[in-house]
């Protein structure tokens, strides 16, 4: 492999592959199973212009967003891919990976490898982008990111590039457009005004415009040709209906009012959400470092493309934060220039002392042996900074014990001073600073939740269906609040296992969790059970089983009750219900 593409290769191996670990243990959330219900009605309908929604499972259109994602899904399946969480998800950590490969490009033609690798390194400790509707879902969050990283990438290359060379990006910008808007509509409408901001902060901006109005003609049309369609055929379908749906509901009412007042926040709540994410994987400081980097380069204007990061950031955020429903995924997109920022600040700390190093060239062996001995301690000091204090035994003989990072560490520069390098023991200090500065237990902690399991919902479905190892009890339905309320993961996992049954009568749900003939599995959220239990303390409720799955319950009473210990396996928590006052 070329040295040029090592950095990239490891860059992706450590910091992209890792997406996929685990990616099906873990039931479907709810905006997941709406997606993928809707992959799975076009498979079984053949109806591969109108996607279906999940409500009550009526199969009514589902018009929210175009299909081109549920297309991407649907024949991912139909080319082998296993009809299960994995195979849903498959796409979304591949594009996730081939947005970190543009970010990498960027941050090496920003400042160097080592920005590009620290850039997707911060990208991935960002635990709301990989753990909440985020990078490994079956959502639109990594199909997003791909097309933003993707766009501004070739956008730079163009304004760079001769016009020969520099049409193909454009081509190529437009696509990633056009990729974005059949994914997730209007989301898409912030790089194009982006790339015109940035065309306008530029001191040649006249003569560049004029250039775009030539090169970009033909990338404009052929986008609009590539979306058109899906639209034209709705609109011709279902009228006003459909408009009044994907334009009234989807961007005008997000946008001035709600859908949903549990969306409604603050208009600082996208900054406030960026710090505390940076802050919780440990990148806040450096992050913040690399933003005051970002400003005062792009005041500069040196590179250009400092501009073009700022406003990727600065732009998108400022207009999403003046709408009144606000989501955490929404600013998923706007990140990645945050995290060159920090990856800018980690190579410019190390240019410093570079410049005031030089190369380590041994005299004699003697000195192999001190320079082995500092990088022992170095290590350890490292070791010591990340994960606390350590301790070494042999048999019960202690043969290491450090407390602080301090020690090894001066110990560590001055063997290296020993060796006849002073010089090489400054860059030294200077790379074990930055490694202490990047947050690796919090990346450790990462791949480990990555692989836990989280499939009581799966399990629960599969042990009443009489999968192997459960029983066959499908038939005689489920029963709780509307699918609303409840949540679309329990209609997408329980709706093979009979009718459900949605009622708020205190009679029936007591009746279905206690006369032996009509028990079902009945889901409850937490105050609904208190008030149950309230009104009906003469009942055993300590014997009943079920599941804990947060805001929700899953009861599991007379035969189900043998599902409870699957959940559990799976990931899921035994609710215990307080025991009566009789």
């Amino acid at each position: 492999m070329s040295r040029r593409y090592l950095p990239v290769a490891l860059a992706l191996v450590l910091f992209g592959l890792p997406l996929f670990i685990g990616l099906g243990r873990s039931d479907m959330d709810n905006d997941e199973a709406i997606y993928s219900y809707s992959v799975e009605r076009m498979l079984a309908l053949h109806d591969w212009l109108t996607p279906r929604a999940i409500y009550d499972g009526a199969d009514d259109p589902f018009l929210e967003k175009p299909p081109l994602k549920t297309w991407i899904v649907a024949a991912g399946q139909l080319a082998g891919l296993p009809r299960d969480e994995f195979g849903l998800r498959f796409f979304d950590p591949l594009f996730a990976i081939a947005g970190f490969a543009y970010v990498f490009a960027l941050g090496r033609r920003l400042a160097g490898a080592l920005c590009g690798i620290v850039a997707v390194f911060v990208l991935l400790t960002f635990q709301p982008l990989v753990f909440e509707h985020g990078l490994r879902s079956n959502n639109m969050e990594s199909a997003m990111l791909l097309m933003y990283c993707g766009g501004i990438y070739h956008f730079l290359r163009w304004t760079e590039e001769d016009r020969r060379v520099g049409r193909r990006h454009a081509w190529a910008c437009a696509g990633y457009f056009a990729f974005g808007f059949l994914a997730k509509f209007v989301a898409a409408a912030f790089l194009p005004i982006v790339m015109a901001a940035a065309l306008l902060w530029r001191r040649d901006a006249a003569s560049k415009i004029r250039e775009a109005a030539a090169e970009w003609v033909w990338p404009a049309v052929a986008a609009l040709a590539a979306i058109a369609p899906w639209f034209v055929y709705q609109g011709a379908l279902r009228g006003r209906a459909f408009w009044n749906e994907v334009v009234g509901h989807q961007v005008f009412t997000r946008f001035t009012s709600f859908l949903d007042p549990n969306h409604l926040r603050p208009w600082h709540y996208y900054f406030v959400e960026l710090w505390k994410g940076l802050a919780q994987s440990g990148d806040a400081m450096l992050a913040a470092i690399g933003l005051a980097w970002l400003v005062i380069h792009a005041w500069r204007g040196r590179p250009p493309l400092v501009r073009i990061l700022l406003l990727w950031w600065i732009v998108p955020f400022a207009l999403i934060s003046l709408g009144t429903s606000k989501l955490i995924h929404y600013m998923y997109p706007f990140i990645p220039p945050i995290a060159l920022g920090a990856g800018a600040a980690a190579a410019a700390w190390m240019d410093f002392w570079n410049a005031r190093s030089r190369p380590w060239q041994p005299r004699w062996a003697l000195q192999y042996l001190p320079a082995a001995l500092s990088l022992a301690l170095l290590l350890i000091a490292l070791w010591t900074a990340q994960t606390g204090p350590l301790a070494w035994k042999i048999d019960g003989l202690r043969v290491l014990r450090t407390t602080t990072a301090i020690r090894p560490l001066m110990l560590g520069v001055l063997a290296l001073c020993a060796a006849g390098s002073i010089r090489m023991a400054i860059r030294v200090v200077a790379v074990v600073a930055l490694a202490a500065a990047l947050p690796i237990p919090a990346y450790a902690a990462e791949l480990r939740r990555l692989g836990d399991a989280h499939l009581p919902l799966h399990s629960i479905r599969d042990c009443i269906s009489g999968e192997p190892g459960g029983f066959h009890a499908a038939g005689r339905g489920v029963t709780g609040p509307g699918w609303m309320i409840a949540g679309h993961s329990f209609f997408y996992y329980f709706r093979s296992l009979g009718p459900y049954h949605a009622t708020e009568e205190d009679g029936e749900l007591r009746t279905r969790m206690f006369t032996p003939a009509l028990h079902t599995p009945v889901i409850l959220d937490k105050r609904r059970i208190a008030y149950l239990q309230a009104g009906n303390a003469s009942l055993p409720w300590e014997f009943l089983s079920a599941v804990d799955l947060g805001a929700f319950v899953v009861v599991l009473p007379g035969p189900y009750e043998s599902c409870t210990a699957a959940a559990v396996a799976a990931g899921g928590q035994r609710f215990e219900f307080a025991r009566a006052q009789r």
